[in-house]
C-alpha cells in the first residue's frame, strides 16, 4: 500500500504524512492551518499545497490550472506534471485549521483532491 502526504507553504514544502481513514478505506486526510500569507489579489490568507506520492513531490496530484482550487478544476497525476501547478485554500481569518482530503474511491476527477474547516466557525463560510 502506498503512502500519501501533503506538501505547501503550511508545511514549508516539506511532505507531512495523511492518515487513512479507518471508516472509509481510500480516504486519507492531512491537517494543516493557515498562516498569516495575505493576497491581496485574492482578497484572503492563502496557502499552496499539492498531494504526494510516497513523500516524493515528482510524483503528485495538481490541479489542471495552477492556484485552483481544490474542485474547480479536474485533477491531474499522479505524475511529474505538476512542477509549477498547486491547489490554493483560502481564508478570510489567519491561523484557521483546515483537512486536506485526498479520496481514491470517487470517479469525478473535480473531487480526488478536497478540503474542509476545522473550525467549525466557518463552516458556513464559501470554501
Amino acid at each position: 500500500r502506498h503512502q500519501y502526504s501533503v506538501a505547501g507553504t503550511f508545511t514549508q514544502w516539506m511532505p507531512a504524512g495523511m492518515v487513512m481513514d479507518p471508516e472509509e478505506p481510500g480516504i486519507f486526510r492531512a491537517f494543516g492551518r493557515f498562516g498569516d500569507q495575505w493576497s491581496s489579489s485574492v482578497g484572503a490568507f492563502v496557502e499552496f499545497f499539492q498531494v504526494c506520492v510516497e513523500e516524493d513531490r515528482d510524483v503528485a496530484w495538481y490541479p489542471t490550472l495552477d492556484v485552483s482550487k481544490p474542485g474547480d478544476t479536474i485533477t491531474l497525476g499522479p505524475d511529474n506534471g505538476g512542477k509549477e501547478r498547486n491547489f490554493i485554500i483560502t481564508s478570510p481569518e489567519p491561523y484557521m485549521r483546515f483537512e486536506v482530503i485526498l479520496n481514491l474511491n470517487v470517479i469525478d476527477r473535480r473531487k480526488i483532491v478536497t478540503w474542509n474547516w476545522m473550525d467549525h466557525a466557518l463552516d458556513d463560510e464559501e470554501n
